[in-house]
């Protein structure tokens, strides 16, 4: 059980040996990205995940013991669950959404991302607590929107505002406020 910053990890266990790593909210940012690239060939992954987290001793211990160890950490040693259904929609990007999750700690919980020391689990804590009044909690609600259960009205507009806000569009440089107050605009009309 934590109850104070001094019980929160500092190492991983592989094969029974613990391993310092890097626990600084940034790296593990850099970590889901680095897991998530395509373009970056899975031979050279694990070697460069591991340079990122500062110990090259893993190295030298059996691959997928390392990455079941690491995905445990990133997952805040928590079991996986599954849900009833979950959206196919990408919810958010660090690379793309750091904006507004920057803007999203400042307003709900007061925290400045450019100066904190955060670790990990703080942040994914608090990041998985966001609320959906932030702008961030907003967009990630458009992009995982189940349409199916919408009037059709509704269906055009928060499909559009899923278009919009898709990981996968290129969006026009507008203010995200004006592009949300307009559709939603045309809802009320």
């Amino acid at each position: 059980m934590i109850l104070s910053k001094k019980d929160l990890p500092t190492s991983i266990k592989v094969n029974g040996i613990d391993y310092q790593i890097k626990t600084d909210f940034r790296t593990w940012i850099k970590y889901e990205l680095m897991s998530q690239d395509d373009d970056i060939p899975d031979q050279f992954r694990l070697i460069l995940i591991i340079r990122l987290l500062g110990n090259g001793q893993l190295l030298y211990e059996d691959p997928k013991s390392v990455l079941d160890a690491l995905f445990s950490f990133y997952r805040l040693d928590q079991p996986i669950r599954k849900s009833r259904k979950q959206s196919t929609d990408k919810a958010y990007s660090f690379d793309v959404d750091m904006p507004w999750i920057y803007a999203a700690f400042q307003e709900q919980y007061h925290i400045d991302l450019l100066s904190v020391d955060l670790h990990w689990w703080e942040f994914k804590s608090l990041f998985d607590s966001l609320s959906g009044e932030t702008m961030f909690g907003k967009i990630q609600s458009y992009r995982t929107a189940d349409l199916s259960k919408m009037s059709k009205t509704m269906q055009e507009e928060m499909g559009n505002l899923k278009s919009y806000w898709s990981l996968n569009s290129i969006r026009e440089e507008k203010d995200p406020h004006e592009i949300e107050a307009e559709l939603l605009q045309k809802n009320a009309r």
